[in-house]
């Protein structure tokens, strides 16, 4: 925020005279100046919706919250909700998914995730997610309809969110192996895409810091305030004491306190679909494609375990897990059969995705907390933050906060109940076809 207040009403990254430069660590000082150590990507975004707001008298000075929440509605709300469409049309133009189960399967991924709370806050990680998952919309379309402009899309976006988010830098080399795989024509025209981004990127990097190394991984740049970050505990370059402390965190991160599975449970039925999709990769045109995706993603958590060591700060579960979330959903396409077939298998499959609506719900409320709730760096020693942010809802929610959550709940549980009556539905009809054509 500091950054867009910066940029559009002064011109400048440099951050000294916004309302926000206290109020952050995330911040260097370089030749005299303060800068947010964010890559300016976002920012730059958040400064189109602001400098339009800014012009109806819509201001931080003068109205701080209705501010903050156009820009995040208009810039992280709006990519998530298109981000989702996308995630609808890959999995019934791709992965040949029925109407209703990609409904269903959207629907999951929207508001049963972590996509739901970090949808909701001015952050990085949802707004990559989408970018990343349209990229490989393009990218698959560029497979099936052979169009040279998917492929410039796709690097547009690929390098769109690797300029918002540095951790996204990963996913590069996969989409490439995935041009590669086509041609070289097709590989080299995708690299030639990414570069205007790219130069961007180390661009801004190197006016605002004076080294192309990212300010977000450039340790030295905080020893120039009394920052909290050091090369110890800055994510990205932190490490573990021993393989003891990296079992604990790792647990944590994926299925204790913070874990990814223990905050979006629904995604234990990714984890059946990814079986699924191996079980039938015999008739899976995007089998190969697919994987190299799921393994950039888990390369991704590979190293956000590995070279971090906070748990991703004062975040309701893992925050940086948000951006690959859209990803980790795609798989769910592949248990619809196992649904149907399982009497089972659905009944739990119902019961884990309202469990995981209530859970978002509890994120939505409050997808940060306070700092003096988490024991930063401590990986032996961290709270289970849906019991925090139940606390929180309970105790501390005021009167409108507690109906603002109710409503979203009952609005989730009416689209939730409707699915599922489409969905029986859908299996009736299918029983009755198949009976008619067995008589």
């Amino acid at each position: 925020m500091a950054t867009i207040q910066a940029l559009v009403e002064q011109s400048t990254l440099v951050i000294d005279d916004t309302m926000f430069v206290d109020l952050t660590s995330d911040t260097y000082l370089y030749q005299g100046h303060t800068y947010s150590s964010k890559p300016p990507a976002l920012a730059a975004m958040g400064a189109l919706v602001y400098g339009s707001l800014h012009l109806a008298g819509i201001t931080f000075e003068k109205n701080p919250s209705l501010a903050y929440y156009l820009i995040t509605l208009l810039t992280i709300g709006s990519t998530s909700a298109l981000g989702l469409v996308y995630f609808w049309k890959i999995l019934i133009e791709f992965f040949g998914a029925s109407l209703t189960w990609a409904s269903v399967s959207t629907f999951i991924a929207g508001a049963r995730t972590l996509i739901l709370p970090y949808s909701t806050v001015f952050n990085s990680h949802v707004i990559v997610g989408s970018f990343l998952l349209i990229g490989s919309y393009y990218t698959f379309q560029f497979m099936k309809f052979d169009k040279i402009h998917h492929i410039v899309y796709s690097g547009m976006l690929f390098s769109l969110a690797a300029s918002i988010d540095t951790s996204c830098y990963i996913f590069l080399p996969f989409a490439f192996f995935l041009f590669l795989r086509q041609s070289f024509k097709s590989a080299l025209v995708f690299t030639l895409a990414c570069i205007p981004l790219v130069l961007f990127f180390f661009g801004t990097n190197l006016y605002s810091s004076g080294s192309l190394l990212p300010p977000t991984l450039n340790a030295p740049l905080r020893t120039s305030i009394e920052s909290p970050f050091t090369s110890e505990n800055l994510s990205g370059l932190a490490s573990h004491n021993d393989l003891s402390d990296l079992s604990i965190y790792a647990y944590h991160m994926l299925l204790g306190n913070r874990g990814l599975l223990s905050h979006s449970p629904i995604l234990f039925f990714s984890l059946i679909g990814i079986y699924n999709l191996y079980q039938n990769r015999a008739s899976q045109r995007l089998y190969i494609d697919s994987i190299i995706l799921l393994a950039a993603c888990g390369i991704f958590i590979l190293l956000a375990i590995c070279r971090t060591n906070n748990y991703s700060g004062d975040a309701f579960g893992v925050r940086w897990f948000a951006s690959i979330t859209l990803f980790l959903s795609l798989p769910l396409v592949f248990i619809e059969r196992t649904v149907r077939s399982h009497r089972n298998v659905q009944l739990a499959f119902w019961v884990v995705s309202a469990v995981s609506i209530l859970v978002a719900l509890l994120g939505s409320y409050r997808p940060f907390l306070p700092k003096s709730e988490l024991v930063i760096g401590e990986p032996l020693t961290v709270d289970n933050t849906v019991l925090l942010a139940l606390e929180r809802f309970l105790t501390l929610s005021t009167i409108e906060g507690k109906i603002r959550t109710l409503f979203l709940a009952a609005s989730l549980a009416f689209i939730f109940g409707v699915l599922v009556r489409r969905f029986h539905i859908s299996q009736r009809k299918s029983h009755t076809v198949q009976s008619n054509i067995s008589s």
